[in-house]
């Protein structure tokens, strides 16, 4: 049936709005985004100054996560005819091409036209780099107006969480420094304790017994050890495992740095 239309809108380009907007209708009944976009592209072409029909066609391209043509759209809107939704859109087609300072100016446009999400969206962002309070006035003057967008209660919901979150991350990241502190502590007294003039030649290791001796203000440590000349011979059962002797040094240096 729509091939037979298509054919008469050729012949007839006065049909051809009729025919867009019954293929838009159809493409919403079907659930086909692609028709859809495809009709309000054309219908945009017929109409180049229907900005409500534009911010349509903006909107459905960010539906499908065509953020460039959303904001190819969005932007084509005259700025005094944009509404306070187009502004709050408008923002975040800024926000998703990294231009931050482009989308606050945009947000700010709307929440003076009194768009509660657009507030919200701002708050969000303040929050996000820290400025609580300011995200909460927000908040608070979005409470004000009757009818306000859901989403001012999700922000709600996160000026609540957000500082517990943090008091928790602030105990993990305290308690699991503990030990390097204790570390450099011991490391600062040790650094003003008398260098020892002697120590205990032998000392103990998982790997056996180690020679220490000091050269003035140096620790030398050396020993040896044995291990499996092939470990997986040794797993493998039935097999002759020699040994192999290892040895090492080390010079542990007064003057060493970081």
């Amino acid at each position: 049936m729509f091939e037979q239309a298509k054919r008469v809108a050729r012949n007839q380009p006065a049909v051809t709005e009729t025919i867009t907007e019954d293929l838009r209708t159809l493409a919403q009944i079907e659930k086909d985004d692609q028709l859809e976009l495809a009709a309000l592209e054309h219908g945009v072409e017929l109409h180049p100054t229907d900005w409500k029909l534009r911010f349509q066609l903006a909107y459905k391209h960010s539906q499908c996560d065509n953020n460039d043509m959303a904001f190819h759209h969005y932007r084509k809107i005259p700025s005094p005819l944009r509404d306070s939704i187009a502004w709050n859109n408008l923002g975040v087609s800024f926000s998703d091409f990294a231009m931050p300072v482009k989308s606050i100016g945009a947000f700010r446009r709307a929440e003076s036209m009194s768009d509660t999400l657009a507030m919200t969206n701002l708050g969000f962002r303040l929050l996000h780099s820290g400025f609580l309070e300011e995200a909460s006035l927000l908040a608070k003057k979005a409470l004000g107006f009757e009818g306000y967008h859901s989403n001012v209660t999700d922000l709600l919901k996160r000026l609540s969480e957000l500082p517990g979150e943090e008091d928790e991350k602030e105990t993990e990241a305290l308690e699991k420094v503990k030990p390097k502190a204790s570390f450099y502590r011991q490391l600062g007294d040790a650094a003003l304790a008398e260098t020892p003039i002697q120590l205990g030649s032998k000392w103990l290791a998982p790997e056996g017994v180690l020679d220490a001796s000091l050269d003035g203000a140096d620790l030398r440590i050396s020993g040896s050890y044995e291990q499996d000349e092939n470990a997986l011979a040794g797993l493998l059962g039935g097999l002759t495992v020699g040994k192999l002797r290892d040895g090492f040094n080390l010079l542990l240096n007064s003057g060493a740095t970081c």
